[in-house]
């Protein structure tokens, strides 16, 4: 099981510029910076806790994570 535990904190944007890296590295899966907030926003929006922890507690942080997320694609809407 991936530890997804950072969507829910404000490391998430840290974590993934790293992920991002990762992959340009070691997969070859090179993006433009709009296709990478549409694959982040997609997966926080289909990610769903399971845990009354993480229904409870964590879905507020990623919510908030990924309407900053939101935010930052009406910069490119706006382009």
């Amino acid at each position: 099981m991936p530890d997804i535990f950072h969507i829910s904190t404000p490391h998430f944007f840290y974590r993934k510029l790293l992920l991002r890296r990762e992959w340009e590295l070691f997969c070859d899966i090179k993006t433009t910076n709009k296709e990478w907030h549409l694959l982040n926003q997609k997966f926080l929006q289909e990610h769903h806790f399971r845990s009354d922890y993480g229904k409870q507690t964590l879905e507020i942080g990623k919510q908030e994570n990924l309407h900053k997320v939101e935010n930052i694609l009406t910069y490119f809407n706006e382009c």
